[in-house]
């Protein structure tokens, strides 16, 4: 049975957990969006991004969307996990909450920047090419260590805290380390140049990281109304007969 503390739910965690469970379809977009050859290849991105910039410039907002959510998403699902594993909830989620900023800045900065570089790239001159490609696309975290491993970790590490306290359900938990297993695939395909690995990343994003982020976020939110529901229930006991009785 499930254990629903006081503290154990969150409002503004529960709805931010739900937008991030419907945005997170917006991953597949990004992998499907771009072919294998311009993921590797700066000139093959450029010329795909000044042909087709819409899909890239959603996924990429999105992605910026999604670290700030995580903001309201990250402390409540710590409290949801508190006295199960101090050591491992502290760790996980500041491996969370620095993955999530980074993943931020990432987006950000690919959002403002990608669009002169491919311009450039498409009407200049071999000199002016040569220079971006020498320059790149601007990478903070190349291959993904703490932008998708970060938040990976902190899904695989509580799913497993929150199932051993009773705050999720077993099929819960299941869903929420293969989401985050997917997300180290998102590293590992990067990493080694491993199409397949993005397929599993793509597919697991789709079924995986909407339904954990939206079942947790109605979990927060349901136990935010108990919470309330069982503070009005003292305050009613604590007041005098004759103020009730008003």
């Amino acid at each position: 049975m499930l254990q629903n503390q006081t503290q154990s739910g969150s409002r503004l965690g529960g709805v931010a957990a739900i937008l991030i469970g419907m945005l997170n379809v917006v991953l597949v977009i990004y992998v499907l969006a771009t072919p294998a050859a311009s993921r590797y290849d700066a000139g093959e991105f450029f010329t795909y991004f000044a042909e087709n910039p819409l899909a890239l410039s959603v996924a990429w907002i999105v992605f910026a969307v999604t670290a700030v959510l995580a903001c309201a998403v990250v402390p409540a699902v710590a409290d949801l996990v508190r006295g199960v594993s101090r050591d491992w909830e502290r760790a996980a989620t500041l491996y969370g909450i620095v993955g999530y900023a980074v993943l931020g800045v990432w987006a950000i900065t690919l959002a403002r920047t990608a669009p002169d570089l491919a311009r450039n790239f498409v009407t200049g001159d071999q000199v002016t090419r040569a220079a971006i490609l020498a320059h790149g696309l601007p990478e903070i975290d190349p291959d993904g260590w703490f932008m998708f491993g970060g938040p990976g970790t902190w899904m695989i590490v509580m799913s497993i805290l929150a199932f051993r306290g009773g705050r999720l359900s077993g099929l819960h938990a299941i869903i929420g380390v293969l989401a985050g297993l997917c997300a180290w695939s998102t590293v590992f395909g990067s990493l080694f140049e491993f199409e397949p690995l993005y397929l599993i990343a793509s597919g697991g994003g789709a079924l995986f990281y909407p339904t954990w982020f939206i079942w947790l976020g109605l979990r927060l939110l349901h136990g935010s109304e108990r919470g309330l529901g069982q503070g009005e229930g003292a305050n009613r006991r604590s007041r005098p007969a004759s103020t009730r009785s008003i």
